[in-house]
């Protein structure tokens, strides 16, 4: 469970990537969609509100399990029904489209701010702020 609530939350994440720019569809890598359906397979889904494919709550009342969803459910399959452009990795060599692969994502709790302060103590020459 805890593998799959990580893989989407980066699928999630993918959306505030600089990389993606300002598009409708966020493009994922087809290899990484192919990650997150393994990780999730056995975990329940349901539509949100935009019949779009996602993580079953407490709230919900119909879910169903992701790999039962459709019997041509895959990576691919997942990322599209949840709202994602897929790319496959030849594609994005060839023509130089990024997509989404999961790389340089902070893992939950890894804390982005403590990067901010270390590049702000080298600023300030490793002194300490009010000192």
């Amino acid at each position: 469970k805890t593998k799959c609530r990580e893989a989407w939350t980066q699928l999630e994440c993918s959306i505030c990537d600089a990389r993606a720019g300002i598009t409708r569809k966020t493009k994922v890598c087809a290899h990484q969609c192919d990650a997150i359906y393994r990780a999730c397979k056995d975990e329940y889904f349901t539509e949100d509100k935009l019949q779009r494919l996602t993580p079953c709550r407490s709230s919900d009342t119909i879910c169903t399990k992701l790999g039962d969803w459709d019997d041509d459910m895959g990576g691919a399959q997942m990322c599209e029904d949840a709202g994602y452009e897929v790319v496959s990795a030849g594609k994005s060599k060839a023509d130089g489209t990024w997509c989404f692969d999961g790389s340089d994502v902070p893992k939950a709790g890894s804390g982005q701010r403590s990067s901010a302060r270390t590049k702000d103590k080298k600023r300030r020459g490793g002194k300490k702020s009010g000192a």
